[in-house]
């Protein structure tokens, strides 16, 4: 059954289904877009504003039954660094979805021999390939939201976790994150029996002065009407897991595939516990003394563990306040963020399958495909496939979950990720030139359209959803203002002392 699966996913064509297939034997002639003439350029460019047909080729099962309450771990990676999956598999047992970008000569020379490998070694993990439009597109713009959805397209399972390839999750995680999924569901359960016994308070009392008008003959204003009597909480939950990073000083290894022997040689170089990440974190470096060729445990002594990015970039994790989760050690608490920061980009568990039930009779009739079929689309949002290359990417879906009134929370102490020590990416090296050359390279380009997006996001959904996590608003700066200030007090004070000095 296993194989079966892997040689599916190779005839999948971008993100669709089995029926719609190539035979394998074609396999370089592939073009990966559905075969649905008047949703096709829909289908390859997913946006806010077509967010309608971006359930077209989930794999959510039709029957709700059936649905697993389980959490697919869903990436996305280049054929060079697929090798880190290797130790991911090992510490989650459950479910792994993961789009591959490939060149056409990958494809063709390797791709078969590489499912018959992980067939093998990781029989729980699903690989889509993504093939490369042309030579330029990893560095100038890498399909990394494309490929997300392509992943996110094949879940079947209740909730989903969005990680980079580059993060190891501590072993068991995946049972962790089922027991805080069961705390949030007890919550949402006592949420909502407070909600109904408010909302039968609520509707007494509406009945009871619909009544009183009546007797008087008077009318309730459009202001007055049951919109309390028609309330009812949908509760969405974007549960945050604390990542790490293991700080080296210096680099041992040159590529992706040397850095990952360093996790081989020991295990512990990636934390494997919360009692081993607690020590990583603690540990006090020794100073670097040996050059050349330095080992797994030379490695492990001359560095520690640090909050991802926390050491130049606190706002990007800083909101789940990872030193306070890991001290208090708390295995039963939900913790929920009341707002998140701009910048805040945490990897986090949202619910996808089952969901709301959408009926393409209803869909416009430019929309309409030859054959109409229920499907069921998730419950959360999609990637936006305008963000490419680095930056932002991820940031903008954080952004719409937070406008569509998901509530944020950290899981309990329970498991974590730690990101795995590598060399600068292609995509980050382009983003960077960009960024010191202040050229209109990727970065200006990312920065413009996150803007436009943030926008797009108020006009979406201000307004017309109640919040259940808001945006953080940060305290005014008067630094400005005060250096202003000094200016001015140094500028008259100088004048004063020249005039003193010419009388």
């Amino acid at each position: 059954m296993a194989v079966i699966q892997w040689i599916s996913a190779i005839c999948i064509l971008t993100h669709g289904s089995t029926s719609d297939i190539i035979p394998i034997e074609s396999a370089g002639d592939f073009k990966y877009h559905k075969l649905i003439p008047d949703l096709k350029q829909e289908i390859q460019m997913r946006h806010l504003h077509n967010q309608e047909t971006h359930h077209l080729k989930s794999q959510c099962a039709p029957d709700i039954t059936t649905t697993k309450l389980a959490t697919t771990l869903v990436s996305q990676t280049t054929l060079d660094r697929l090798l880190i999956m290797q130790e991911t598999c090992r510490r989650w047992s459950s479910p792994i979805v993961m789009a591959v970008y490939i060149t056409p000569q990958e494809l063709s020379n390797k791709w078969n021999s590489i499912l018959k490998k992980y067939s093998e070694q990781c029989n729980h993990m699903i690989l889509i390939p993504y093939v490369a439009r042309d030579e330029d597109e990893r560095s100038d713009a890498y399909p990394i939201n494309v490929l997300r959805n392509m992943a996110l397209d094949e879940v079947k399972t209740t909730h989903v976790f969005m990680i980079d390839a580059d993060f190891i999750p501590s072993v068991d995680l995946d049972e962790g994150i089922e027991k805080s999924i069961r705390i949030v569901m007890e919550q949402d359960k006592l949420e909502e029996q407070r909600e109904e016994e408010i909302k039968v308070e609520k509707n007494l009392l509406v009945a009871k002065k619909i009544q009183g008008m009546k007797q008087e003959g008077g009318q309730m204003r459009d202001s007055e009407d049951v919109n309390l009597m028609k309330f009812k909480g949908k509760y969405l939950h974007a549960l945050v897991v604390p990542a790490y990073e293991r700080k080296v000083k210096s680099l041992p290894c040159q590529d992706f595939e040397e850095c990952l022997k360093l996790t081989k040689q020991n295990p512990e170089f990636m934390p494997r516990s919360m009692q081993s990440l607690s020590q990583c974190v603690n540990a006090k470096p020794t100073p670097k003394v040996q050059e050349g060729n330095m080992t797994a445990t030379d490695v492990l002594n001359q560095s520690k563990c640090i909050v991802f990015h926390s050491d130049y970039y606190t706002d990007g994790h800083g909101d789940t306040k990872s030193e306070e989760w890991l001290n208090t050690m708390n295995e039963e608490q939900v913790r929920t963020i009341p707002c998140i920061s701009d910048g805040y980009e945490p990897y986090i568990v949202i619910p996808w399958c089952p969901s709301e039930h959408i009926n393409h009779d209803a869909l416009q009739p430019q929309q309409a495909i030859e054959v109409v079929q229920v499907h069921w689309a998730p419950l959360s949002p999609y990637y936006d496939e305008r963000f490419h290359g680095y930056g932002k990417n991820k940031i903008q879906q954080i952004l719409q979950l937070q406008a569509k009134g998901y509530q944020f929370s950290v899981i309990p102490a329970l498991g974590f990720l730690t990101h795995h020590p590598h060399p600068m990416s292609i995509t980050k090296h382009r983003w960077k030139l960009s960024v010191d050359k202040g050229d209109n390279g990727l970065m200006p380009s990312m920065e413009i359209l996150y803007t436009q997006f943030e926008a797009e996001l108020k006009k979406e959904y201000e307004g017309k959803v109640k919040l259940k996590t808001n945006r953080c608003i940060k305290p005014k700066s008067y630094k400005h203002f005060i250096i202003a200030f000094f200016i001015v007090i140094g500028g008259i004070l100088f004048l004063s002392r020249i005039t003193r000095r010419g009388t």
